[in-house]
């Protein structure tokens, strides 16, 4: 089955899967077989277990609605627009919640500086990208105890300017219109700790070209 009518048929067959007890994760693993991946791949891509696919896919119920007849290419262009939407909207609340947790006591400006690192370490507006550097292992200490699992778990900030702040940037992050205000790839605040990459040396004398700005000093390594 080609790949590209995925988005439509999954939105198609959610309803009976949800009838029939399936996850969203189960369904997108299924097209994944039937597209011509191994279950085993399958299953480490969406994190599930492959008798948890096979058993999916001996459902007539499902395989029925999967096998039906193709949909149009309008239809299929409306579910990638929704679904892209949808991928935006994630990732704009991910990086609203970590920009406010990580800078809401700090000023515009200030939140935008932990953006351009942010921006900076994933070379590009490519929004898997900028996942990919938020979701770096121990990069910010507001993820730290964070579910592997589960990337929208932190706490949305109130209505406040913080929080509009960090919606305001996010906003601007997903749409593509973010301009960094620096070239910088590392923060820290000074007053809780002494990081070692801080400085060109090891006695730490020589502290790296950096920029102050709050609570937290920015920068380039």
């Amino acid at each position: 089955m080609d790949m590209q009518h995925n988005w439509y048929k999954i939105a198609r067959i959610q309803q009976q899967a949800e009838l029939s007890g399936l996850s969203k994760t189960l369904i997108s693993a299924i097209f994944a077989v039937l597209a011509g991946w191994t279950t085993l791949n399958a299953a480490k891509q969406f994190g599930v277990n492959e008798e948890e696919i096979e058993q999916a896919m001996s459902n007539p119920n499902v395989m029925a609605e999967v096998q039906s007849q193709d949909p149009t290419e309008d239809q299929m262009q409306q579910e990638r627009d929704k679904t892209d939407q949808e991928y935006k909207n994630t990732i704009k609340n991910i990086m609203a919640r970590t920009l406010y947790a990580e800078g809401k006591n700090e000023s515009y400006a200030g939140m935008k500086a932990i953006a351009s690192v942010i921006y900076n370490r994933a070379g590009s507006n490519d929004l898997n990208e900028i996942l990919k550097a938020i979701k770096a292992p121990k990069q910010f200490s507001c993820w730290n105890s964070a579910d592997n699992e589960d990337w929208t778990n932190m706490k949305q900030g109130k209505n406040n300017s913080a929080w509009n702040n960090a919606m305001q940037i996010a906003e601007e992050v997903v749409n593509g219109t973010f301009a960094p205000s620096g070239t910088w790839s590392h923060y820290y605040n000074p007053s809780l700790c002494d990081p070692y990459w801080a400085y060109t040396d090891k006695s730490k004398t020589q502290l790296r070209s950096h920029k102050d700005i709050g609570r937290h000093r920015f920068m380039q390594m």
